[in-house]
C-alpha cells in the first residue's frame, strides 16, 4: 500500500473491508493486511470482488467517506455517498456569480487543475531523476498558465485546458509502474480511471 493523499484503491479480489473502532481494516483470506484511521481517507475505490461490511458503510457515511464500485477491469458500477448538508443561500449566491461573471471562476478552476498536474510531474522528477519528456511537459504547462491569465472567454479557457491535459497525459504513462497499470489494461476506457491514482493510496497485494 502506498499513501500519497486520501484515496484508497482496492484491486485484490476477495478483499474484505470492515470497521474496527475508528479505523478501516482490509482483510484477505481472513488475514489483516492493512488498517487505516478513517479520518485519513476521503474516497475508497473497489474493483471487482471486494466486500464491504454494512457497519463500514454506516461509518463511511458518518465521516463523509465516498465509496465507488467498479468491475475488475475498471468500468464504473455505482457509488455510496453519505448524508449531505450545505447552505442554500450560499449555493444560490455561487450560482448567481457563476452566471454573471464566470470567466474569473473558470480561470481559477483550470489554473488549479494545471498547477496540480505540474506539481505531480515535478515530484516525479524529484523522486526519479531528470526526464526530458516530463521536463518539456512542465514547460508547456507553465506556458498554459501564462496564457490562462489573459483568456477572456470560456472557449479560450477550454482550449488551454485541453492542450494542458494533452501535455500531461502525453507523459502520464511514464509515471506508472507495470504493476499499477495492469488492473486497467483490459478496457481502453478504464485508462481514464487512473487519472487520480498518483494522488492517492494505491493498495494491491
Amino acid at each position: 500500500m502506498r499513501k500519497l493523499q486520501n484515496t484508497l484503491y482496492i484491486t485484490t479480489q476477495g478483499s474484505y473491508l470492515h470497521k474496527e473502532r475508528e479505523t478501516l481494516v482490509v482483510e484477505q483470506e481472513r488475514k489483516k493486511v492493512a488498517q487505516l484511521p478513517i479520518h485519513s481517507i476521503g474516497h475508497i475505490f473497489c474493483f471487482g470482488n471486494v466486500l464491504v461490511s454494512p457497519f463500514l458503510l454506516e461509518f463511511c457515511g458518518e465521516y463523509g467517506v465516498n465509496l465507488a464500485f467498479f468491475t475488475e477491469n475498471g468500468r464504473f458500477l455505482g457509488r455510496f455517498v453519505g448524508r449531505q448538508s450545505g447552505n442554500v443561500l450560499l449555493r444560490r449566491a455561487q450560482y448567481r456569480q457563476s452566471e454573471q461573471n464566470p470567466i474569473p471562476i473558470a480561470r481559477n478552476i483550470i489554473a488549479a487543475k494545471i498547477q496540480a498536474s505540474k506539481r505531480l510531474l515535478q515530484r516525479q522528477i524529484r523522486n526519479h531523476g531528470e526526464n526530458p519528456d516530463i521536463q518539456a511537459a512542465i514547460a508547456a504547462l507553465n506556458s498554459s498558465l501564462q496564457q490562462l491569465k489573459h483568456a477572456q472567454n470560456t472557449d479560450t479557457i477550454r482550449g488551454i485546458e485541453g492542450d494542458a491535459a494533452a501535455r500531461y497525459f502525453g507523459v502520464f504513462g511514464q509515471m506508472l509502474s507495470e504493476k499499477a497499470v495492469s488492473p486497467f489494461k483490459a478496457e481502453t476506457a478504464a485508462h481514464h480511471e487512473t487519472k487520480s491514482m498518483p494522488y492517492s493510496h494505491f493498495y494491491t497485494a
